[in-house]
């Protein structure tokens, strides 16, 4: 699972930001109509340690306030641990404070903790346009909880060359790899493809996960991005389509006619009083064919107890369906191999109902010259029987628009037109 991941000098983050799935410590003592936070969420405990996870994590923020920037941060990070992705596809994500008067070449940096297979790891990348200048992988075993080096790699000024130390417990013939390796790739994508003790927990972690930011506007090509090909997967995804009642009795895929330039196409099947209608996916509405793929790529990191990152979860859904959406991650019945969610929302019914506990509810906020801020409900002194939702609309915690009077935006429509 992951544990935390910090970026630093990206977009409109420019001193280091740190988003944690720790679950925070809570008071044993139980008070009369207040659900302990345990009981909202159960975390999940990483074995041989002191500390418990959380399985999702919501970012909330007004709009420009830098939560997707959060998200784009670590889909960039984990696109660069991907075996056949270096910088040069992502070079455009790769970008310093874009508010600042930055150098274009100062380094963008990353760090992701994991808990894996009993041990903890800590992966670090620093990189800029020209490459990847320093990157580090330690891990540190639960029975001794020392931290160890695998590897570290720094760039040498003046040449295309790196400075290599390798922990004494990693040699092997993997390290041959170290003489040649583009300045464009982490050698954990390399490390990824081979067959090595130490580090197959966080290899097979990494396997599954999709480094892709969900949004919204994948609907529109759902059938080819979901990847919801498969008629087991499609079945179960039909599953939850009728179980939200959008309709929606059976999706299947097709013979496409030819010339059509399609081999197969999705169709939506319509049954009601004995009687079948068959659509084109396409033909549904925005919102079913966004819960397509959003059921697709959940039910994927249910699967393999993996990582989703979502933006703007609840855009295209109905309140009701997102909440259920985000309590298949929170219940263990459901999630039982610790999968985990991160996503970034405007719909503040997510923080109704005690369906996050205040660890879970993050807030992104411009502070000076538009630098993003990231904090966490609980540094507030909130209380579970207290109306988080209304607290943060009326500005409690911060990380709202600040907008102008009435009388100013009608002056300004007013002048527009």
């Amino acid at each position: 699972m992951l544990i935390d991941f910090t970026v630093e000098n990206f977009r409109s983050i420019k001193e280091p930001v740190t988003l944690s799935a720790v679950a925070q410590r809570t008071r044993t003592r139980k008070e009369p109509r207040i659900i302990p936070d345990d009981e909202i969420t159960p975390p999940h405990h990483v074995d041989g340690w002191d500390f418990d996870l959380l399985p999702a994590l919501g970012i909330f923020g007004a709009n420009a306030s830098g939560k997707s920037n959060v998200l784009v941060a670590l889909s960039s990070y984990l696109h660069l641990t991907t075996p056949g992705f270096g910088l040069s596809p992502t070079v455009g994500w790769l970008q310093p404070f874009l508010l600042g008067e930055s150098p274009s070449d100062s380094p963008t940096s990353f760090q992701a903790r994991y808990a894996l297979g009993g041990a903890t790891y800590v992966h670090e990348v620093k990189a800029n346009r020209a490459g990847i200048i320093h990157e580090s992988l330690t891990y540190s075993p639960a029975n001794t909880k020392r931290e160890r080096l695998l590897y570290t790699r720094d760039h040498v000024g003046g040449t295309s060359k790196h400075a290599w130390t390798i922990g004494y417990h990693f040699g092997g013939p993997h390290v041959q790899f170290t003489e040649e390796l583009d300045a464009q790739i982490t050698y954990l994508a390399v490390l990824y493809q081979l067959d090595l003790l130490l580090i197959n927990p966080i290899k097979l972690w990494l396997m599954y996960r999709d480094p892709r930011v969900v949004q919204g506007e994948w609907y529109e090509e759902a059938s080819a991005v979901a990847g919801c090909q498969s008629p087991e997967l499609l079945r179960r995804v039909s599953s939850i389509l009728r179980q939200f009642d959008t309709g929606v009795s059976e999706l299947r895929y097709v013979e496409s006619r030819p010339g059509s330039g399609a081999g197969t196409h999705l169709e939506a099947v319509h049954r009601n009083n004995g009687s079948e209608r068959v659509f084109s996916f396409n033909m549904e509405s925005s919102g079913t064919r966004s819960l397509f793929v959003l059921a697709c790529q959940i039910i994927r990191a249910l699967d393999y107890g993996t990582l989703l990152i979502i933006d703007e979860l609840g855009a295209h859904t109905h309140p009701h369906i997102t909440h259920e959406l985000v309590r298949m991650f929170q219940n263990p019945r459901t999630n039982p191999k610790r999968a985990q969610l991160i996503f970034a929302s405007h719909d503040n019914t997510l923080m109704r109902d005690h369906l996050l506990r205040r660890d879970q509810i993050w807030f992104a906020e411009k502070g000076l010259n538009g630098v993003t801020k990231l904090f966490p409900l609980s540094d507030f002194k909130a209380r579970n029987d207290t109306s988080i939702e209304w607290s943060y609309f009326y500005g409690r915690y911060g990380a709202v628009p600040v907008t102008a009077s009435a009388e100013e935006i009608e002056t300004a429509v007013a002048a527009a037109c």
